[in-house]
């Protein structure tokens, strides 16, 4: 599923113009690195490039970041932008948001709470967690890109620094 989100997003991103182009909007892009929160309010696990590493069967060149939650949570936008992509993999929703030369991609959404065009505001919900019929939890792949290369997109996110357990899941973590 994630070559197919990959490959759908390469096709759109090619069919669209420089939109923004503007160093300052790539600017205040940049400032945002390491200060993200989580899109999601609680998780389990991440799965990261560090995560990938001591795996065999795992794309090790994969720079996405996967938040695996037990519930269906709200999904919140980490940067503002505007909505330019929505798709369909499988049974599940991707939407892109793209902010100067970079874009941020969500998938495993139910339902986008957003149309392409929208303009995104920082924490808007953009959609809800969607589970596989066949899997236990759920599971949000959010991808960073510069123009057409993959960029890693746990260096984006804030270190956790106040994990506190949800008390009805002492493995679960909240923000």
């Amino acid at each position: 599923m994630f070559r197919s989100f990959v490959f759908v997003f390469t096709l759109i991103f090619l069919s669209t113009t420089d939109l923004y182009g503007q160093k300052k909007a790539n600017e205040i892009f940049e400032a945002s690195k390491g200060g993200w929160s989580a899109p999601v309010p609680k998780f389990k696990t991440i799965i990261d490039v560090d995560y990938r590493r001591g795996l065999y069967c795992c794309d090790r060149g994969d720079l996405s970041l996967s938040l695996i939650t037990d519930s269906s949570y709200e999904v919140k936008a980490v940067h503002e932008g505007i909505v330019r992509a929505i798709f369909k993999i499988d049974s599940t929703y991707a939407i892109g948001i793209n902010f100067g030369d970079y874009w941020i991609f969500y998938c495993g959404l139910e339902k986008p709470d957003v149309i392409r065009g929208d303009s995104v505001l920082l924490h808007q919900t953009i959609g809800t967690l969607y589970k596989e019929k066949d899997a236990e939890e759920y599971e949000l792949f959010v991808l960073v890109m510069k123009h057409d290369k993959q960029i890693d997109a746990s260096k984006w996110f804030r270190k956790l620094t106040n994990e506190i357990p949800d008390c009805n899941n002492p493995d679960m973590f909240n923000f």
